[in-house]
């Protein structure tokens, strides 16, 4: 592939504005070494190399995170069409990611305030649907020509109506207006518009313009209110109940993600027709929702696009994620029935999830839909949703920072298991969760009232004569194989277990008839009844390899064989079950089913 070809694909898979300054930045690299000999067999790790360093010169380390890794994905695209590189695009490497600061979860007092809000605003969409379906059986009739009020036969400034009667007479024009007639029809002398300086009888010619202009005229002194049952509505309003508005879907995506603990991307990739993961058992009141989470270098880890997301959402409560899809779905129905909806499909390339339609206003300028997913550039119009939150709600919040709130809340509020949290949000470790997630002052104390329960736990460990030593549960990132070869590789310490603060001194039971005073104790197999005897994340390994041995060792052996090691197995056991970060646990478990026991039977043959 020569330098236009190369500049032609690249241009194609834009979806962003991100991406297309990453491109520039690489055709500029690209016209750098002459562009016209460049071929994408030539071009490989040690080019690619040489790129970052070209944007290391200029830019913001995070800058070069975001271009580079764009154009690794961008070449890997090209690679399953086909295109030869010189090495392959996923053994590129692309700079570690910079570190940044993510969003603190809201307080309590505004977590409550935003549940509250949520659960009004998913009863004013219920309200609507009902309100539709009223309108759809309504037989009433309106006026359908201006020159009924141009001739003096109604008084047009006090001209009233009911709101389901205003309501089906619009319903009936659905989905032509506001949906699938042209830009110009919204214009004056359109097929919809209105002339908003006067009142042109002759031109009001069906009931969307007699109904939009008598809205217009209400807000005159001496005019009265259209709706006589609802005199505030203004015509935005009677429109946001016939379709779904940006802050139906803001509202449905920030509930999602509350329940989940997914990041909006994450919400908006749900596909509208599967998004239930295999029910194993129809009789159960849960399901498991599925997304996916495109990523693009993870940490310490291989490239991957995209990754599957379950959440676990109870079948019949109303405001459960799975209930709020099912309403959405609902409430979009006649949306996505529409020609346009089906034209925007074809030109995306698949349904989104959150679709609704535009302000009247905005209409005319950007057409009548607007789509929410991470792959469409979408324009917001922050002014009307700021003020909207700011009238309802009381204050405005990211919705990234909903992932930590949930996280904190869930887990504080719930005791959701910590390990539990960190699958549901899709991460390889309960590292990466409390690197991105814990950084916050919230985050800090519930990481402090966490240590003192285990230290609470371990503490009456030591009253009933289990384990007597002291753990030391330090967080390193290390791997497991990391820690295990620590360990080896320490000749001051004999024994994996753990680390011995006096081998001179031991006190565990019985020593006094096993060890003479003076000398260094061996009796390795006590260390874990000895107060002497310090636990690291590094003797973790070993611990858990002793603990899952003598477990099965309790299952081969009568009870009266097994006592000799009954000591020594509750121990084990103790910490096992004391040590405050589990996931290090199950780790540890993992290593010993898949590679087998690293201890000999009898801890003693280790001297």
């Amino acid at each position: 592939m020569n330098y236009e070809e190369l500049e032609s694909s690249f241009y194609e898979m834009l979806v962003s504005a991100t991406e297309k300054t990453a491109v520039k930045q690489f055709l500029n690299f690209i016209s750098t070494k002459n562009p016209e000999d460049f071929n994408s067999k030539n071009f490989g790790l040690w080019e690619f190399s040489e790129f970052v360093q070209f944007l290391s010169i200029d830019h913001s380390e995070t800058t070069v995170y975001i271009t580079s890794t764009t154009i690794r994905r961008f070449c890997r695209k090209l690679t399953e069409l086909n295109i030869k590189f010189k090495s392959s695009p996923i053994n590129w490497p692309c700079p570690r990611k910079p570190d940044i600061d993510h969003f603190d979860p809201l307080s309590k007092e505004q977590y409550k305030k935003l549940c509250l809000f949520i659960d009004n605003e998913i009863e004013s969409i219920r309200n609507r649907l009902k309100l539709i379906e009223k309108a759809k059986t309504n037989d009433s009739k309106l006026d359908n020509s201006g020159l009924t009020f141009g001739r003096g036969k109604k008084p047009f400034f006090t001209y009233q109506e009911k709101l389901t009667d205003v309501l089906s007479a619009v319903l009936s024009y659905f989905p032509d207006f506001p949906i699938d007639c042209s830009k110009r029809d919204f214009l004056i002398g359109g097929k919809y518009g209105v002339n908003q300086r006067k009142v042109d009888y002759q031109d009001m010619d069906n009931e969307i313009k007699i109904i939009r202009k008598r809205f217009t005229v209400q807000k005159i002194k001496e005019a009265k209110r259209f709706i006589l049952d609802y005199p505030d509505l203004m015509f935005q309003d009677l429109l946001n109940i016939i379709v779904p508005s940006p802050i139906e879907c803001l509202v449905i995506r920030q509930a999602i993600c509350l329940e989940t603990g997914w990041s909006p991307d994450i919400v908006s990739r749900i596909n509208p027709n599967d998004f239930i993961f295999q029910e194993l058992d129809p009789n159960t009141d849960y399901v498991f929702i599925k997304s996916v989470k495109h990523k693009g270098t993870q940490r310490n880890n291989v490239y991957r696009e995209a990754k599957s997301m379950l959440a676990p959402s109870h079948k019949y409560k109303p405001n459960s994620a799975y209930s709020l899809l099912n309403l959405w779905l609902k409430r979009t129905t006649a949306l996505r029935q529409t020609k346009k909806y089906r034209s925007l499909v074809k030109d995306l390339g698949y349904e989104p999830l959150f679709i609704c339609v535009n302000n009247l206003s905005s209409i005319s300028q950007d057409g009548p839909l607007k789509v929410i997913h991470p792959d469409v550039k979408t324009k917001y119009n922050n002014t009307v949703t700021n003020k909207y939150y700011d009238e309802n709600l009381g204050f405005r919040f990211d919705d990234r920072a909903l992932r930590p709130t949930h996280f904190y809340y869930r887990g504080k509020d719930k005791n959701t298991p910590h390990a539990l949290l960190v699958t549901l949000f899709g991460h390889s470790s309960s590292t990466v969760t409390e690197e991105f997630y814990e950084n916050g002052s919230h985050f800090e104390q519930d990481r402090k009232d966490r240590l003192y329960e285990a230290l609470n736990k371990i503490d009456d460990s030591l009253r009933d004569g289990s384990f007597a030593g002291e753990l030391i549960p330090l967080r390193e990132g290390k791997t497991i194989k990391d820690k295990i070869f620590t360990v080896f590789a320490d000749q001051s310490n004999k024994n994996p277990i753990a680390v011995c603060s006096d081998p001179y001194r031991p006190n565990w039971p019985g020593q006094e008839s096993r060890v003479e005073i003076g000398k260094k104790c061996n009796y390795f197999s006590k260390c874990l009844l000895c107060s002497r005897s310090r636990v690291f994340s590094d003797n973790l390994p070993f611990v858990v390899d002793r603990y899952l041995y003598l477990e099965k060792l309790k299952r081969e052996l009568r009870e009266d064989h097994f006592s000799v090691f009954i000591d020594e197995y509750s121990s084990s056991k103790n910490v096992v079950e004391s040590w405050p970060y589990q996931d290090d646990v199950e780790e540890a478990k993992d290593r010993t089913f898949l590679e087998g026991f690293m201890l000999p039977p009898t801890i003693g043959d280790m001297l």
